[in-house]
């Protein structure tokens, strides 16, 4: 990606338009947004779902997150 930092971080973080480029996601469901830590399912293709939640976005510079799927749990 030919593209300046906080293009890219924007890109990144702008949840539901990850569904235009990722070839991988069948969707993403924001199940919560309540001060500034999001929640939400993204589905891969023929994947159960993973639930995510932002512990910390610090633009252009940190985006953190906490992970869990069936079978696996992790921290970003």
């Amino acid at each position: 990606l030919q593209a300046p930092s906080n293009a890219v971080f924007a890109m990144v973080t702008d949840l539901k338009g990850q569904e235009s480029w990722r070839s991988d996601l069948q969707s993403i469901e924001i199940l919560d947004d309540t001060y500034g830590q999001e929640v939400w399912l993204e589905t891969p293709k023929g994947q159960p779902p993973i639930r995510f939640k932002s512990l910390q976005k610090i633009e252009n510079q940190r985006y953190e997150m906490t992970l869990e799927g069936k079978g696996f749990q992790g921290h970003w």
